[in-house]
């Protein structure tokens, strides 16, 4: 079952570190201060770029990106 946002909060809280694809629960990880490693598929990270200086961004070598498209 999914997390409801008050629990992802509360999990985000106490972890040490998160890592997330480039979705919502990064950006909570993020204003809740944590140390945060983002993957990115086909999206552009300067789309969401948020100069986080805890966060290491691994962007894929996507042949199509940046596309944004949810399928190739």
């Amino acid at each position: 079952t999914p997390l409801s946002l008050g629990e992802l909060k509360a999990l985000f809280s106490i972890a040490d570190l998160v890592i997330s694809n480039d979705t919502g629960p990064r950006h909570i990880a993020i204003a809740l201060g944590r140390k945060v490693v983002t993957l990115f598929g086909p999206n552009n990270p300067i789309w969401t770029n948020t100069n986080y200086e805890n966060e290491i961004q691994i962007i894929g070598n996507v042949h199509c990106a940046p596309c944004s498209k949810p399928k190739c």
